[in-house]
This record gives structure tokens, C-alpha cells and sequence, in this order.
């Protein structure tokens, strides 16, 4: 089905039934042909859906990628204006603020606690009345003190701890981290007061590892070819290198672009010195990839799954590395 077919069907839907309709972000951008949000993907999907007279709520940057919006009408005789919202890292984005908790009840054995932390490799159990209340947590720490302080405990209410941190799935990642830091884990209370998680400092830290590793093989990219150049390429090569008319006073390949290596790399001055038994076309073709996957970094949203350019990062890095090893004297290695 063309993609206004199906949102003109879809607005009929929701007058004729006069309720929303629910999808998930991952669906939604499988109407459109993506995969990912990046910022013109999003600008593209909010103006088609006011085009058409619809809106979500909450914003298509918001959800987790398989986290759900409702579509509904726009307000009737108004042309909404598209929002543009940043690609902000929220807590609701970590796939582990969207699970349903294994949990305990109050009155079970404690040897069901301690079973379920091992089977599961946890540290700590949320105590859980119902999926959303939650009346406190159980924990290898909180077993240990209690035993230690000469009890004997036989349920999960003999030493569970009652205080628990709960936040907002929309919450930016960058302000949980506090309170995850501080409480070894925080639970995750929906808009309906479900409760999920827990996100433990040990998902924080695979986050902070997913996000961070692209931008750092990104700088072990850069620092090969700058080595690569700075060894090989004369001044006047460089320069020659610089696109427009801007003023820049390029001394060194630190004052050169990402796109600006390529060309500089690719010089007939330059290319012969490198003594590569390698085809030209094909390294720079290496370069190009890390281009664009430069820019895929840069402008797609943190949650969604990035491995295929994290994998062409990865690639380049030791490929770049070794060309640079191979053709760089040992003296001029920095």
C-alpha cells in the first residue's frame, strides 16, 4: 500500500471509530521505507503526518524504536506546525526500561528470591504487589545485612528494602545517570503507572559503550590518516586539498576536513610515496565508507541499532591502522 493511501485509510479509521490508533516506532518507519531516525527522517515523517492530518503523541523521537505512539487527529482547522525535537538519549530508550520485572511477592521464601538472582545473574529483585506497585527490593546486600545484624530471615519481607527509586521513561539519559550511580538501579513507572526495568549501572555502562565506541573509532580513523598524510604529503599538497574559497591557513592535515583527506590522500604528489601494493580506488573507497558512516553517526538517533556502521567503523579502524603502520617510518609515528 502507497504510504498516503495508507495514512488517508488511516485517518478515515480514526474518525469512523473516533479513538486513536497505536503503533510502534519501528512500524511507523517501516511505512516510510526506514529504518533508523535520523533528523531528516523525522522532519520528513512529522511533515507527512501533518500533511495529512494526523499528529502523534508523544513525538517519534521519544519512544524506545519498538515503544509505541498514538496517532490522532490534528486539531480541526489547524495546520500544526512540524516538531522538530532533538535526538535526545532518554532513559525509556534502553531496551532494559522496556521489560516487565522479574519479581517477588513479599510473602514468598527467600529461597525464591536468591534462586530467581541466580538463575537470572541479578543482583536485586523488585518486591511487586501487582505491575504497578511496586513495595520495595530484595537484594544480595539486603540478604547479607540482615544475617549479618542476627536475623534469620525466611521471606522476602524479612529483609527486603522498602525505599525504591522510580523515573519517568522520558527522562534524558544524561540526568538518570545520577540517580542510577547513586542507587545501583532505579525502576521505570510508565504513563499508565506499569512498572518496568530495572536499569542497573551495568546497563548504563553498555549504553554509555554503544554510544561512545563509533566517536571513538572515529578518532583512531582520524589519527591514522593524519599520520598518513603528515608523513607523506607536503604542504602545498594539502592546501591544494582545502574545498571553497574560505580562509583557512592550512599548515597541517589537523586543518584539513574529513572530505579534505580523501582528496589530499588521493593526490598523485601524495598516493605513489604511500608504496602500497594496494589498489587506490579500493582504500579511498574505505575512506568514502567511513564518510558517510561519519554522518550516520552524527545525524541518527541514539537508540536505534547502529552495528552495520559500527561494523564499517570497526573495519576501517584496523585497515587505516595497518596502512599507516606499513607506510609511516617508525621515527614518524607520534
Amino acid at each position: 500500500m502507497e504510504l498516503s493511501e495508507r495514512l488517508t485509510e488511516l485517518k478515515k479509521s480514526i474518525e469512523s471509530l473516533k479513538e486513536p490508533k497505536t503503533e510502534t516506532i519501528r512500524t511507523i518507519l517501516s511505512w516510510f521505507g526506514y529504518q533508523r531516525r535520523g533528523t531528516q527522517v523525522l522532519a520528513h515523517m512529522e511533515r507527512t503526518f501533518v500533511e495529512h492530518g494526523l499528529r502523534t503523541s508523544p513525538d517519534l523521537s521519544e519512544p524506545w524504536i519498538d515503544g509505541s505512539v498514538s496517532i490522532s487527529l490534528a486539531p480541526a482547522g489547524e495546520q500544526e506546525a512540524p516538531r522538530y525535537e532533538a535526538l535526545i538519549a532518554r532513559l525509556g530508550h534502553l531496551d532494559a526500561a522496556n521489560q516487565s520485572p522479574v519479581s517477588v511477592g513479599r510473602d514468598q521464601a527467600i529461597g525464591v528470591a536468591t534462586a530467581l538472582m541466580l538463575r537470572h545473574d541479578f543482583s536485586q529483585l523488585p518486591v511487586m504487589r501487582n505491575e504497578r506497585e511496586i513495595e520495595g527490593v530484595i537484594s544480595w546486600r539486603t540478604i547479607g545485612e540482615a544475617i549479618a545484624l542476627g536475623g534469620t530471615p525466611e521471606f522476602v519481607r524479612d529483609c527486603m528494602e522498602r525505599k525504591v527509586r522510580t523515573l519517568k521513561p522520558d527522562i534524558p539519559l544524561t540526568d538518570a545517570i545520577d540517580e542510577i550511580v547513586r542507587h545501583e538501579f532505579v525502576m521505570v513507572q510508565t504513563a499508565d503507572n506499569r512498572i518496568l526495568g530495572p536499569v542497573t549501572t551495568t546497563d548504563l555502562a553498555d549504553r554509555y559503550h554503544a554510544l561512545a565506541e563509533p566517536f571513538l573509532l572515529i578518532s583512531q580513523i582520524e589519527s591514522s590518516i593524519r599520520r598518513i598524510l603528515d608523513a607523506h604529503a607536503s604542504v602545498d599538497a594539502l592546501k591544494s586539498a582545502k574545498f571553497g574559497g574560505d580562509d583557512r591557513d592550512v599548515q597541517r592535515p589537523e586543518d584539513l576536513t574529513f572530505s579534505e583527506y580523501k582528496t589530499a590522500l588521493s593526490n598523485d604528489a601524495v598516493w605513489p610515496k604511500l608504496r602500497l601494493k594496494l589498489d587506490k580506488s579500493e582504500v579511498l573507497a574505505i575512506l568514502e565508507e567511513v564518510r558517510v558512516a561519519r554522518n550516520d553517526i552524527m545525524h541518527f538517533h541514539p537508540d536505534d541499532n547502529a552495528e552495520g556502521t559500527v561494523e564499517v567503523l570497526r573495519n576501517a579502524a584496523q585497515a587505516l591502522e595497518k596502512i599507516a603502520k606499513a607506510t609511516v617510518p617508525r621515527c614518524a609515528i607520534r
